[in-house]
């Protein structure tokens, strides 16, 4: 019987130190979330298409970006222009900085071509506390909070 309760013992202070571990996720910056921006119209020198951002973690976090017709994916001869990458990302202030760890266009690799390129977003949340008015601008697309 002190065997079992040994064990019980065990498994219960194993799944405490778990769940702490699990609540002591990365904090968040204003620019964690889920944002959507549309590139400017053919008129503009855009496309027009959607465009998904999806950012995870704090100072320093990780950075998907998806473009759902990327320029880029026509110009290097793709069969599937859904342009999607990854970027660490660097939050200093208003400003995130990533820089391309990945990109792909369907099954083409563009990783070569981008790796070590950045793109900036500064976020401005117009002076209210609800998130539902914040932006992001990268100097061609206006992001909101999904």
């Amino acid at each position: 019987m002190k065997r079992y309760s040994v064990i019980i013992t065990l498994a219960l202070l194993a799944m405490l130190i778990g769940a702490q571990t699990v609540q002591a996720g990365a904090p968040s910056t204003s620019f964690s979330g889920t944002w959507v921006g549309y590139d400017v119209s053919p008129a503009d020198g855009g496309d027009g298409s959607t465009e998904h951002l999806v950012v995870k973690g704090g100072t320093s976090p990780q950075v998907s970006y998806q473009d759902e017709f990327g320029q880029v994916c026509w110009d290097a001869g793709a069969t599937d222009f859904w342009f999607t990458s990854v970027l660490k990302g660097k939050v200093n202030g208003t400003t995130m900085t990533g820089t391309f760890m990945r990109a792909r266009c369907g099954h083409l690799s563009l990783s070569a071509a981008f790796k070590g390129q950045t793109m900036s977003w500064t976020f401005n949340g117009h002076g209210t506390a609800n998130p539902s008015d914040d932006t992001l601008w990268d100097g061609v697309v206006l992001w909101s909070r999904v």
